[in-house]
């Protein structure tokens, strides 16, 4: 057992009590009870796709001289976090001496990336195997990018993030938006921005 997690047969899962104590939190009455709630789940969030974008409801009351209120989007916030952790898949390792391909999927919205690494199962192609969720909560320039903007940048720090997981791939399958993106990709001389131009190096 690691902090948070169980490993089993079927692969790694939440440790139950503290799954318990999420299902069992009601709404929070203060900030510091968000704080304790987000701190909880946390520790899971690899276990929960898109974490980022579904607790941008409460991470927005800590904020500093944010006002406190908690309504109905942050009731539904926690919620549906919640019901992410309950009903997550097991997590299992990638096997990087299989030629199974590997999916890094990257979704981007103008309030976080999220991404998730999954291996195919070599006996039914269509069947994925979970091996961890990450996200990042865009800042307030970051959210203003345009949309393609957005999805190249998403691409960009998800493979920023799992670069030391990538390493050793022997198939690896990226999916992404790519009608934003295709022509940037295409025609990076068409972007003069020196940011982006560096994304595109990154990546490629």
């Amino acid at each position: 057992t690691v902090v948070g997690h169980v490993c089993t047969p079927a692969g790694r899962i939440p440790d139950e009590k503290r799954v318990d104590k999420i299902a069992n939190w009601g709404p929070c009455k203060t900030l510091s009870e968000v704080r304790a709630f987000l701190g909880t789940i946390g520790v899971c969030r690899a276990f929960i796709s898109n974490f980022a974008h579904r607790a941008h409801a409460l991470t927005l009351l800590t904020r500093k001289d944010m006002p406190f209120h908690f309504g109905t989007a942050q009731i539904a916030a926690q919620d549906d976090l919640k019901h992410a952790l309950l009903s997550c898949p097991a997590l299992r390792p990638i096997d990087y001496s299989s030629g199974d391909p590997v999916i890094l999927s990257v979704d981007t919205s103008q309030i976080a990336v999220g991404f998730l690494l999954a291996q195919c199962d070599p006996n039914t192609p269509s069947r994925r195997f979970y091996a961890r969720f990450g996200s990042i909560t865009l800042n307030d320039r970051e959210a203003r990018f345009s949309q393609p903007k957005l999805e190249l940048y998403g691409l960009f720090r998800a493979l920023r993030s799992w670069k030391l997981h990538l390493i050793g791939l022997r198939n690896l399958v990226v999916e992404v938006d790519a009608r934003y993106i295709k022509g940037m990709l295409r025609n990076p001389d068409l972007s003069p921005s020196a940011s982006i131009n560096r994304w595109i190096l990154a990546i490629l």
